[in-house]
């Protein structure tokens, strides 16, 4: 049996990736990233429930795989999840649509952003990160570069439907947040891209909340969530004031009390990598829709579809291949607002 990690007491979320982001203008195959958020008051169950279906699965070095399993144990794996309070989220990008142009473009112009900002930082400290920051973003590879955009985009929106989803129902859930991510490289699990992930994402995410804040509902019981809230952040430039409703979040400290990355087999990265891993086969044809069909159970009903295609570029509306799942994950979701 597959023993789960020892955390603080916290909303875990669980993060992995399906793809290889690469094939830059080549074949369309989505890439995609996935978070699984498990409240702490159900993850013993769940993970007790998973236990009792995973003993005898294809295993690779004693870690259970999602691109290994039958449609069948797929569905079991969604439907033992479906018993639970979860939320999953996915970001997906098809890097056939792009081109190595479009995405050197973006990723220099991200660069310049630090640079300007570095201009009108309050503090000296943030001004030498945020040189340093635009520096290594030049010579970011791509592929990094893509993945880092593609996890940026998924954790600002698990943040804002996670913290309104659960205020409403497990408020005391939002007293810490437990972050696990799969880590690449188990020789070296702390790698470059890691290490940026850690540091731009967390500053990228504050950024965006200042000007773009979360919604916040009336009525729903925020208070275990008040000491992530400050003031004006000492990163702030001159002329951005904080909204003053909501209040604005400290994302780092929300982000950084309670992060690893792991390099082991523990329940939820598995239940999250055969999430992802289920959603990129059935975009790319490697999964029967008996497989998928209930992964949108999962996910947050909203008017788009469940799961967002980003891209880095301007791209000329046109008919894809995987148009008839992705309009799958427009019903069946989980209500926001509890009734």
């Amino acid at each position: 049996m597959l023993a789960a990690k020892a955390s603080v007491e916290a909303m875990n979320i669980y993060i992995d990736e399906s793809g290889t982001f690469s094939g830059i203008g080549r074949s369309l195959r989505p890439s995609v990233v996935g978070g699984l958020v498990v409240p702490d008051s159900v993850q013993s169950d769940l993970f007790a429930a998973y236990a009792s279906i995973r003993d005898g699965r294809t295993e690779d070095h004693g870690e259970v795989k999602g691109r290994q399993l039958s449609e069948r144990q797929v569905a079991l794996v969604i439907n033992t999840l479906r018993q639970f309070s979860v939320i999953f989220e996915v970001t997906a990008i098809d890097l056939g649509l792009h081109t190595i142009e479009g995405i050197e473009f973006h990723r220099n112009d991200q660069a310049e952003v630090f640079k300007r900002n570095m201009e009108t930082a309050i503090h000296q400290s943030m001004r030498d990160d945020l040189f340093k920051l635009g520096r290594e973003l030049e010579k970011f590879p791509l592929q990094l570069y893509v993945q880092s955009v593609a996890n940026f985009d998924l954790i600002h929106r698990m943040f804002s439907h996670a913290i309104l989803y659960f205020a409403q129902r497990i408020p005391e859930e939002l007293r810490a947040f437990n972050w696990v991510i799969d880590a690449k490289d188990r020789a070296n699990p702390i790698t470059s891209w890691e290490r940026w992930w850690s540091t731009v994402i967390p500053a990228m995410i504050q950024s965006k909340s200042e000007h773009d804040p979360w919604v916040m509902l009336k009525g729903a019981d925020y208070s275990y969530f008040q000491h992530f809230e400050t003031g004006c952040p000492e990163w702030a430039f001159p002329g951005v004031g904080p909204p003053q409703d909501p209040k604005p979040i400290n994302v780092k400290k929300l982000l950084s009390e309670n992060f690893r990355f792991s390099d082991e087999a523990e329940p939820g990265l598995e239940l999250v990598d055969v999430l992802t891993n289920a959603l990129r086969r059935a975009l790319t044809g490697n999964l029967r829709e008996e497989g998928w069909d209930k992964l949108p159970c999962l996910m947050v009903h909203r008017p788009q579809h469940y799961f967002e295609l980003i891209s880095l570029q301007y791209i000329a509306s046109r008919r894809l291949p995987y148009d008839r799942v992705a309009s799958a994950f427009q019903r069946g979701g989980r209500s926001m607002i509890y009734a």
